[in-house]
């Protein structure tokens, strides 16, 4: 799962910089956590679950500044 936290934490880096939100793939209840605890303490993005399982995913949006 550290491949999903890169991933995470990369996609955070560029809607930080592009400030335009990017939608993950479609993941599992632990995935989606392991996604929002590795942004939790990101600057200027947050996430939020969307859709309904099994095709829940995670967005990762810019914060309003």
């Amino acid at each position: 799962l550290m491949y999903l936290e890169r991933t995470a934490k990369r996609i955070a880096k560029e809607v930080a910089q592009t400030k335009i939100p990017v939608e993950m793939d479609n993941m599992n209840s632990y995935e989606r956590l392991v996604v929002h605890n590795a942004i939790s303490n990101f600057k200027g993005v947050y996430t939020e679950s969307v859709g309904e399982e099994p095709n829940r995913h995670v967005v990762i949006k810019p914060k309003e500044e």
